[in-house]
């Protein structure tokens, strides 16, 4: 389970034989983002230390935006960064995403990006959307 972003996680967060002057975390980043990021850029960490979001967020399909709960991953394929997650939608929006194979992502502080859903059965068993990201994460 990953930490999240706070001063006290920050600090004590390394290995035991790991410089700690760069703390090794995972950050889980979400709503209360700009603060955390504040906070562990001044512990010596960069962008490539976040790699997840939970949290809400907006699917805009055509001119309609759903509501979702994202839980969001990144990591590096070969030389890439890759990204995904699943999408759990509000049960008045789920009908809406059910047929979706593309779409757009937009998360609580305004950054967006797109994603494609390769199995529009999997919400199924679930009542979860999963997505692959097309481009940079948005986190």
């Amino acid at each position: 389970m990953a930490l999240p972003a706070t001063p006290r996680n920050c600090a004590r967060s390394s290995p035991p034989n790991h410089d700690a002057t760069r703390p090794r975390i995972r950050l889980v980043v979400g709503p209360t983002r700009a603060a955390d990021d504040l906070h562990c850029r001044s512990a010596g960490l960069t962008s490539e230390d976040m790699n997840a979001y939970n949290g809400q967020a907006l699917v805009t399909v055509d001119d309609m935006e759903v509501p979702v709960n994202a839980n969001l991953s990144s990591y590096r394929d070969g030389l890439r960064p890759e990204w995904g997650g699943m999408l759990t939608p509000t049960p008045d929006g789920l009908p809406q995403l059910l047929n979706l194979t593309k779409g757009r992502l937009r998360l609580a502080d305004g950054t967006e990006a797109d994603f494609l859903r390769s199995d529009t059965s999997d919400w199924v068993s679930t009542q979860r959307l999963t997505i692959i990201g097309q481009g940079e994460a948005p986190f």
